[in-house]
């Protein structure tokens, strides 16, 4: 939760997001939502794609494969694409934001 603090103490609201970490410096995160149940439907859409657990206590398991990895990546992608896309962001300004992302991903 983001809490953010205008003017006057009693004006305080907290707002919601998911964020999935790939690695470091990226990551995918939903809007940030005053609704408590949008920012649920946003963490179950987006969280509901990861099948396999590729990490377990900081470490990368041994039955992770990078086909695993790149299914997991391009599920998240598309899930994230459809919450931006929903709350009404265009989808052309999302892919290419996505593009930028890919390319960090990349070596």
């Amino acid at each position: 939760a983001v809490a953010e603090l205008s003017g006057a103490p009693a004006a305080t609201r907290l707002l919601f997001r998911t964020r999935i970490s790939f690695q470091r410096g990226l990551q995918l995160s939903t809007p940030l939502r005053q609704d408590v149940a949008a920012a649920l439907g946003d963490w179950r859409e987006v969280a509901g794609t990861k099948t396999d657990v590729l990490f377990l206590g900081g470490r990368l398991r041994a039955d992770c494969t990078p086909a695993k990895a790149e299914e997991q990546w391009t599920r998240s992608c598309r899930a994230w694409l459809d919450v931006w896309a929903k709350s009404g962001r265009s989808r052309g300004d999302l892919l290419r934001r996505l593009a930028a992302k890919e390319s960090m991903r990349r070596p």
